[in-house]
């Protein structure tokens, strides 16, 4: 497969509007969460503050995340700064540089963002883990759908048996 061209490209006008809540759960390892927010639109190359998505994966060290954005076409080339690495340079400089415990990591991430075929042999791996997230996620929104209906019927209960009971005795209390 061929290698992307090392020519570095600097983004002019960056998009800090959605990028925030995308390099959130990047950073919080969400990749469930990820992936939803790309599939209904979020910039896999936007940024905030001169960060991607993927150079905050990488720093990061999350492997699967750097799959997982490859997949959706961030760009690890793509700066946001004239001086800044792109994604690509600072998994190369891990993997040069880097302690004994970045160093794998780090060269795995490399081959992910120059081979495609590695991509696809990373995201089969993970696919189960997305899958037990998405469970684990529809799982917690059941529970809170169930705790909110249980809420709202004990305040209504509340409401028809305690509150209804007390006189209503205006606004100087009835004795004047």
């Amino acid at each position: 497969p061929p290698l992307p061209s090392r020519s570095r490209r600097i983004l002019v006008w960056p998009s800090m509007g959605d990028a925030m809540p995308l390099l959130q759960c990047v950073e919080e390892k969400q990749h469930m969460r990820v992936l939803k927010m790309i599939q209904n639109g979020a910039d896999p190359n936007g940024n905030y503050l001169g960060v991607s998505p993927l150079s905050m994966a990488v720093e990061g060290l999350d492997v699967d995340m750097v799959a997982l954005l490859i997949e959706w076409k961030a760009d690890p080339l793509m700066t946001h700064r004239m001086q800044a690495p792109s994604a690509l340079d600072l998994a190369e400089k891990l993997a040069k540089d880097g302690s004994a415990t970045q160093q794998a990591p780090a060269a795995e991430m490399v081959q992910l963002m120059t081979d495609p075929e590695v991509v696809k042999a990373r995201l089969k791996s993970i696919e189960s883990m997305l899958l037990e997230q998405q469970a684990a996620d529809q799982k917690k929104a059941r529970v809170f759908v169930f705790v909110a209906c249980v809420s709202a019927a004990a305040l209504t209960i509340f409401y028809k048996y305690v509150v209804a009971a007390i006189p209503n005795e205006g606004p100087h209390g009835g004795d004047l």
